[in-house]
C-alpha cells in the first residue's frame, strides 16, 4: 500500500517544477520518517483525455515504425529470394514480385512508400553507425558534446541528490578545497554547449553560403532547425505533462494527473521562450537551454552575414554585443546582490542556511543564468570559431600554440578559482559574473580549435573516435529525458538518503542506463524518422 503524508497530499503541487521539488523534498522526507503513522489510502488515477490523446500519438509513431520496418523487410526479402535458400521457402518470388509491382504502381500507399520507409527501425539504427564515418565533419566535436552531456547528467544528479540527503555537513570539509570547485561548478557545461552550437551553425552557414555563392534559403535555414529539435521535444514534453504521474507511486509521488505547470505554460516551451518565465513557472525547466539556443540561432544571420561580407564591421558588432552582455550582467549582479553559482555551497550545507543559499541560486538562475542577453557571448565566440575553422587551411606554429594553451589555461583558472569560496556578494562577485562567461567560452573555443585541427595530441585522437559520433546522436534525446528519469527515482524515495559517494554513483548509473534506453527509442521512433522525412521532402539526400 502506498503511504502519503497529510502534508504532501494537499493542493500544493510542489512536485510539478524543479525549484519547489528541491525546496520541499528534504522536509517532506523527514516528515515521513518522523510520522509513519500518518497514512493516506492511495487513490487510483483514471486516464485523462490528455493522457489518452498522448497515448494515441505514441501509438501512431509505433504503427509507422512497424509499417516502415515491414516495407523494408518485404523489399529485402523480395530482392534476395533468388539468392537465399531459406527465403525461397518463406517467400514465393513470383508472388512477391507481383505484389511489389502492384504496390509501386497503384494503391493508397504508392506515393508514400518511400516516406513510410523513413520510419524503419533497422535503417534508422544503421544510420547511427553510418554517420560515424561521414566525411567532412568536424572531428572531436562529437566527443566533446558527448562528455558534456554526461557531465550534465551527473551535475543534475548531484543537484537533486543533495537536497534529498541527510548528514550533508559531513561533506562540507571536502568542498573547502579549491579543486572541489571544478566538481561543484557544473554550470560551465552550458557554455561548452553554446560554443559548439555557435561553431556548428557558423561553420555550416559559411560553407553553404560559399557553395551557393551568397544565395541563402532563409525558409530552409529556419525550418530545418525547427524540424531538427521540435518533434522529439514535443513528444517528451507531452509525455511528461500527461503521463509521467502514472509511472510511479509512493509518499512523495504527485497526486495530480496532468502536470499543472505544464498544462498552463507548455506553449512557452514550443515557442522557445520559456527562459523568460521564472523557474517556478517553467515546465521541464532544464529545457531553458533549448529556448536560449534557438533564440541565438534566429539572430545568428545578423552576425554571420556581417563577418562574411564586412569582416571588420562584423567583428566590431560581435565585440560590442559581448561587452553589452557583460555590462548587463554586472548591473544585474550589483542590483540584486546575486551570488554567481554553486561555488560557496560548502558553507551552506546546514539548515536553514542551505535553503536560503539554494533560494539565492534560483534567483541568480532567473535573473542572469537563463537570460539570452547575459549568455549570448558564448554563442558569439562559437560563431567566430566556426569562421576561423572554415577559413584555416594549415596548422598554427608551435609558439602560437603554446601561447594559446597558456591563455586558455589562465581563463579556465580565473573561472574556477578567482572568486573566493567564502565570498557571497559585492563588486568582486559582480565583476566575476560579468566576465566569467566570456573567459570560459574563450578557453573552450581554444580547446575545440586545438582538437579539431589535430594539435591537441592524444586528446584529439581520443575525441575523434567514431564511437562518439554514434553516441552523440542520442545525446539530444538524452538531454530531454534524463531529468525525467532522475525525477522519477527521487519521487519514489520513502526516506531521506544518508549521503555517500556510493549511493550517488549508483543513482547516476541508473539514470544513465535508463536515459540511454529511452533516448534510443525516442531517437529511432521520432527524431531520426522526422529528420529523414524532411530531407526527402526537401529533395535532399540523407
Amino acid at each position: 500500500m502506498d503511504t502519503c503524508t497529510a502534508d504532501s497530499c494537499d493542493d500544493f503541487h510542489w512536485q510539478a517544477t524543479c525549484p519547489t521539488l528541491v525546496k520541499y523534498m528534504k522536509s517532506k522526507l523527514f516528515f515521513i520518517s518522523n510520522n509513519t503513522s500518518v497514512l493516506k489510502e492511495p487513490t487510483s488515477k483514471n486516464l485523462t483525455p490528455e493522457a489518452l490523446y498522448m497515448i494515441f500519438v505514441i501509438l501512431c509513431f509505433v504503427a509507422l515504425a512497424v509499417i516502415g520496418s515491414s516495407l523494408t523487410a518485404f523489399e529485402y526479402a523480395a530482392a534476395n529470394a533468388k539468392k537465399n535458400t531459406y527465403l525461397k521457402y518463406i517467400l514465393n518470388t513470383r508472388e512477391a514480385t507481383k505484389l511489389l509491382d502492384s504496390f509501386n504502381n497503384k494503391g493508397i500507399l504508392r506515393e508514400w512508400r518511400e516516406n513510410l520507409k523513413c520510419f524503419c527501425m533497422v535503417t534508422n539504427g544503421r544510420l547511427l553507425v553510418r554517420n560515424s564515418t561521414a566525411k567532412n565533419r568536424l572531428e572531436c566535436i562529437d566527443g566533446i558534446r558527448f562528455f558534456s552531456f554526461c557531465w550534465t547528467v551527473v551535475a543534475h544528479c548531484v543537484a537533486i541528490y543533495l537536497p534529498a540527503s541527510k548528514n550533508l555537513e559531513e561533506m562540507a570539509p571536502y568542498l573547502q578545497y579549491r579543486i572541489a570547485q571544478i566538481l561543484v561548478k557544473g554550470d560551465f557545461i552550458i557554455d561548452i554547449f553554446l560554443v559548439i552550437s555557435g561553431l556548428l551553425n557558423g561553420y555550416g552557414f559559411i560553407q553553404s553560403y560559399e557553395r551557393n555563392k551568397g544565395k541563402v534559403s532563409w525558409f530552409h535555414f529556419y525550418v530545418k532547425r525547427i524540424v531538427r529539435i521540435t518533434p522529439a521535444y514535443a513528444i517528451v514534453l507531452g509525455f511528461y505533462t500527461t503521463l509521467f504521474s502514472y509511472l510511479g507511486s509512493g509518499p512523495l509521488w504527485p497526486a495530480y494527473t496532468t502536470n499543472p505547470i505544464c498544462k498552463d505554460n507548455w506553449s512557452w516551451n514550443l515557442l522557445f521562450i520559456s527562459n523568460f518565465l521564472p523557474p517556478s513557472q517553467q515546465c521541464m525547466f532544464w529545457t531553458w537551454y533549448l529556448a536560449a539556443d534557438f533564440q541565438f540561432y534566429v539572430l545568428s544571420p545578423l552576425f554571420l552575414i556581417s563577418i562574411i561580407r564586412w569582416p571588420r564591421l562584423g567583428h566590431i558588432l560581435i565585440g560590442v554585443c559581448m561587452c553589452v552582455s557583460s555590462l548587463v550582467t554586472f548591473i544585474l549582479s550589483k542590483q540584486f546582490d546575486l551570488i554567481s553559482c554553486l561555488s560557496r555551497i560548502g558553507f551552506h550545507l546546514a539548515e536553514p542556511a542551505f535553503a536560503l543559499h539554494v533560494a539565492r541560486i534560483w534567483e541568480f538562475f532567473d535573473k542572469i543564468y537563463q537570460k539570452p542577453y547575459t549568455r549570448i557571448s558564448a554563442y558569439l565566440v562559437g560563431l567566430l570559431l566556426g569562421k576561423e575553422l572554415y577559413e584555416r587551411k594549415e596548422k598554427i606554429n608551435k609558439v602560437t600554440l603554446y601561447c594559446g594553451w597558456t591563455v586558455a589555461g589562465i581563463c579556465m583558472w580565473i573561472y574556477f578559482f578567482a572568486l573566493g569560496i567564502d565570498e557571497d556578494s559585492g563588486t568582486r562577485t559582480a565583476v566575476y559574473n560579468a566576465v566569467k562567461f566570456i573567459l570560459f567560452s574563450s578557453g573552450t573555443a581554444w580547446l575545440v580549435f586545438a582538437c579539431v585541427t589535430k594539435q591537441a595530441g592524444i586528446l584529439s585522437r581520443f575525441l575523434s573516435s567514431n564511437i562518439f559520433s554514434s553516441l552523440v546522436h542520442i545525446a539530444y534525446c538524452g538531454y530531454l529525458i534524463h531529468f525525467i528519469v532522475l525525477e522519477r527515482y527521487m519521487l519514489m524515495y520513502k526516506e531521506a538518503e544518508t549521503f555517500s559517494i556510493v549511493s550517488l554513483v549508483i543513482l547516476s548509473t541508473r539514470v544513465f542506463f535508463w536515459t540511454f534506453i529511452y533516448s534510443l527509442v525516442v531517437a529511432l521512433l521520432v527524431e531520426i524518422p522526422i529528420s529523414r522525412l524532411y530531407l526527402k521532402m526537401s529533395n535532399k539526400s540523407v
